[in-house]
Parts: C-alpha cells; sequence; structure tokens
C-alpha cells in the first residue's frame, strides 16, 4: 500500500510538474516527490502531514521572497553612503522580525507534527530537506557549468 502510494503521489506531482509554469510550483512539485518517497509516509499520516507541511511552506515562501525580497531589494537600491542609520535601523528591526517570524513558524509546525507524525519521520524530514536542498544547489551548479561551456 505504501509503495502504491508513493507511486501514486510520485507520478501525480510528475505531471504537475510538467503542467506548471513558474520555477516555484515546479521546486515544490520536486520536493514533494522527494519528502513523499524519503517519509515513506502511510495514507494517514499523510493525509495528516501535508496540510501542516504546505500552511508551513507557503508561509515560508512568502516572508522569504516576498516580505525579505522588499529588504533585499530596498538595500540593493540604496548606495551605501545614502543608507542612513535610521534608515539601517529600520531595515534591521524589519529583518529580525522577519527571521523571528519564520523561526516561529518553523517551531509551529514541529509541534503540530508531533501529533501526527513518530518523532523518528520528524527527523527524517529534517534529513529529506537537507538532502533536497542539496540536490537542488548541486543541479543549479551542474547547469550553470553546462551553460558557460557552451558560452566558451
Amino acid at each position: 500500500m505504501k509503495k502504491l502510494f508513493t507511486l501514486f503521489a510520485i507520478c501525480f506531482f510528475v505531471s504537475v510538474l510538467q503542467a506548471q509554469e513558474s520555477k516555484h510550483e515546479k521546486i515544490k512539485a520536486l520536493k514533494v516527490a522527494f519528502i513523499t518517497e524519503k517519509l515513506a509516509l502511510t495514507t494517514q499520516e499523510a493525509e495528516s502531514f501535508w496540510p501542516i507541511y504546505n500552511s508551513y511552506d507557503e508561509t515560508m515562501h512568502k516572508l522569504k521572497y516576498e516580505e525579505m525580497g522588499k529588504i533585499k531589494k530596498t538595500l540593493k537600491e540604496t548606495p551605501l553612503e545614502d543608507l542612513s542609520e535610521s534608515k539601517a535601523k529600520k531595515m534591521y528591526q524589519e529583518w529580525l522580525s522577519l527571521e523571528n517570524h519564520m523561526c516561529s513558524n518553523r517551531r509551529n509546525m514541529l509541534t503540530k507534527l508531533e501529533a501526527v507524525l513518530p518523532y523518528s519521520k520528524i527527523m527524517m524530514l529534517q534529513r529529506a530537506e537537507w538532502e533536497f536542498h542539496r540536490k537542488l544547489i548541486d543541479q543549479l551548479r551542474s547547469e550553470r557549468r553546462k551553460g558557460k561551456e557552451r558560452k566558451e
């Protein structure tokens, strides 16, 4: 049953991957398939896990790319000589607040997962996230190297 569910999930997310346009959606679909395979969730666990994890992931994406993106954009566009101490302090406080919010969001997700998954699977989730990010970074580096080789 677990293998059938995993196979179905992977096939579903591969088809979603092909239909999606944005990089974020493609990466998200790959991440879901990767986590599904690594955690080997039962049907009952998956039904409880994915709503919690997806809510966490959506909030993190919003915080990292939308909210933090605003700070990065302002910092990039402001010449260092024009960055007053008061403006820097305000940006710093916003950044610190976002970091706290991201940490709180993760803690909240983990607390909710305690009620639906054994601790071993929660730890496997952490490992799966690390492995997924490592593979993603390695793939991006490989694509950049191939792009540079073609240009030469």
